[in-house]
């Protein structure tokens, strides 16, 4: 059971990821400064105190630590203390962190590094990915999700609530792409001998047998999951820290804004909408709430652009052109059957 030290600070985090890597921060800390357990920073005169946590920021830099890491590192122990009432000099040891640099993962992937990760890996793992490519949620959106929180659309692709029954909830869109995989894999689960029901994981652990207890993804599963598919296609960039060009998972919701924001006809405010975020300008998070329709026909917009496959986007393209067709004739015939319907009148 946690001491209460540690269940204040942890009743100040939201995120459970956070919690891990301040966890981990505050563990590594306490092991540098040969401080058996966290609570042990708590007993340390103010001065002291303050002394170590300086000589710590010193040694992180001599090792060579990233700013983003050391950033990372220094806010874990910022929160522990502060939540416990023992004030440091916050401000004085930020000052002296080391100068930022050009953050890396500016790009996305292309479709060809896409397609090359997907070769050899399961169904789930390439669900995963396509997921990511089609709707641009986060990868922290993808564990919480249940079979329940998609349904069909009348445009063939499929609606997402990411985040359900929280301040964050939002809708986007997932095209036929991902639908037919997503069709798939539920159907491989059933197949094998699982109870798939609404309330299901959308991304369950792997299993020998579908009747296993049913385990939802967590985010450092898919997050290995999404390195070793990088490592397959992405270089590393020269320099003094390991590097590389594109993020393993948030290249993908990049690739989801630039792909939709670059089309002729986008709107910039839905498609900020569909990704998640507040919107394209300071007031849309409080007055501008389109309605899902809206959505909807600004998402079937871009969806075959958001294709990875150049054949699944060919069909689709086919598809598009029999329909137009087929709209067309039946116009055309109705038009024939109101001049006939005209000339008998006269």
């Amino acid at each position: 059971m946690l001491n209460r030290a540690m269940l204040v600070f942890d009743n100040s985090i939201k995120s459970e990821a956070t919690r891990k890597a301040y966890h981990y921060a505050l563990k590594k800390f306490c092991e540098w400064a040969k401080i058996p357990t966290p609570e042990g920073l708590l007993q340390l005169k103010t001065e002291f105190l303050q002394e170590i946590c300086e000589d710590y920021l010193f040694w992180l830099k001599k090792q060579g630590y990233a700013v983003n890491s050391i950033k990372m590192r220094m806010a874990g122990i910022f929160l522990f203390l502060i939540v416990n009432d023992k004030e440091i000099r916050v401000q004085k040891i930020k000052k002296m962190y080391p100068e930022g640099t050009k953050l890396a993962g500016g790009g996305f992937w292309s479709n060809v590094e896409i397609m090359t990760m997907l070769e050899g890996e399961s169904l789930r793992n390439k669900l995963i990915v396509h997921i990511l490519c089609a709707s641009g949620v986060r990868i922290g959106g993808l564990v919480g999700l249940r079979l329940e929180d998609i349904s069909n659309t009348d445009f063939g692709c499929k609606k997402i609530i990411v985040y359900r029954n929280t301040k964050d909830e939002y809708v986007t869109f997932a095209n036929k792409e991902m639908a037919i995989l997503l069709d798939a894999y539920t159907s491989k689960r059933v197949k094998d001998g699982e109870n798939v029901k609404g309330s299901s994981p959308l991304l369950r652990t792997e299993y020998r047998f579908g009747a296993e207890p049913v385990k939802s993804m967590s985010l450092n599963a898919i997050g290995l999951v999404l390195f070793r598919m990088a490592c397959k296609v992405r270089e590393k960039s020269r320099g003094k820290y390991v590097r590389y060009f594109n993020s393993q998972g948030h290249s993908y919701r990049k690739r989801f804004i630039t792909l939709c924001k670059q089309a002729e006809n986008a709107n910039v405010s839905l498609i900020e909408k569909l990704a998640g975020h507040q919107g394209a300008v300071k007031l849309d998070g409080s007055y501008f709430n389109p309605d899902e329709n809206k959505l909807l026909n600004e998402y079937v917009k871009h969806m075959d652009t958001l294709m990875v496959s150049d054949s699944n986007r060919d069909k689709a393209k086919i598809t598009e052109l029999k329909d137009e067709k087929d709209r067309t004739i039946a116009e055309l015939k109705q038009d024939i059957k109101n001049l006939y319907m005209m000339m008998k009148k006269d």
